[in-house]
């Protein structure tokens, strides 16, 4: 599993179906700070209390790691239940397993694929000869002009840059969610080419 590509969509489907199970010492602003089992399957990360179910996290936008610590192997996230925002975090006892569960959680973020006939922004009908791309940001299928950037998208787990719409560009540069305006590059203009 883990000698997949970490930017390809058979390791993204691998880690999202693989049932992630593991006793975590956690600390929630309900629960308080505890130790018990986690287990993450297929975009939903459960709490378990006395062998129960005691909480469903759906992982999703509004799933973020604030932040990380790798030297006590704290893993510290916010999240949006029931209209209020509230934190847990995650103690891992080794390295490997904070590793692996960051990993996991972050791509467990990564939005599905939207296959769509038309580009999602303007409309354009995909063909033999125009492209669909996807975004990685919300993963609509756009055209070559709608998702013409490329962006580091760390938050998803992605190691190198990935398309981008524009209304995603739009989204990620306003203040306080990317560090520096340079993270977008511009896609090299396709030109139109002959096929006969």
């Amino acid at each position: 599993m883990y000698k997949l590509d970490p930017d390809s969509k058979k390791f993204t489907s691998t880690i999202q179906n693989y049932n992630f199970v593991n006793t975590f010492k956690i600390q929630e602003s309900t629960l308080g700070e505890i130790t018990t089992d986690l287990r993450l399957y297929q975009c939903i990360l459960y709490i378990y209390l006395e062998g129960k179910i005691a909480q469903k996290i759906p992982i999703d936008q509004n799933f973020i790691i604030k932040s990380e610590n790798i030297s006590s192997y704290a893993i510290d996230i916010s999240y949006i239940q029931n209209e209020e925002i509230s934190d847990l975090k995650i103690f891992a006892h080794t390295l490997d397993e904070f590793l692996e569960w960051k990993q996991a959680l972050q791509v467990s973020r990564r939005p599905i694929a939207q296959s769509l006939g038309n580009c999602k922004i303007c409309s354009v009908r995909f063909h033999l000869f125009r492209k669909r791309y996807y975004c990685k940001s919300c993963g609509n299928a756009m055209c070559s002009n709608c998702c013409m950037y490329r962006a580091r998208l760390s938050a998803y787990g992605y190691r190198k840059k990935q398309d981008v719409c524009i209304e995603c560009v739009k989204l990620l540069r306003l203040p306080g969610k990317v560090a520096h305006g340079s993270l977008f590059f511009h896609r090299p203009a396709i030109e139109n080419k002959s096929f006969f």
